[in-house]
């Protein structure tokens, strides 16, 4: 990726590494806070993950948790698609 990032910015690959580990530390540390929408239109989210029996469905007392979850923007899943047409 820090490659990438390097080939498309004509950044170093130094200072493509230093970006791109900025830009995870402040997705990383915006979600103890809340949601992180970006500009292509996905959003980066905390949910609240509720455990359940399998044999009866009940929901089961266990220590709440927060789960990471990526919701693709319109922007994100057309560039996606893009590349299965034909």
């Amino acid at each position: 990726m820090v490659e990438k990032v390097s080939e498309k910015s004509g950044l170093t690959i130094c200072q493509s590494e230093n970006a791109l580990n900025g830009i995870i530390d402040s997705i990383f540390e915006e979600l103890k806070t809340g949601d992180v929408r970006l500009m292509w239109g996905g959003t980066f989210a905390v949910a609240g993950r509720q455990e359940r029996n399998p044999r009866t469905g009940e929901a089961i007392e266990i220590k709440p948790r927060r789960v990471p979850i990526i919701r693709a923007g319109s922007i994100l899943k057309r560039e996606v698609n893009q590349g299965n047409q034909g």
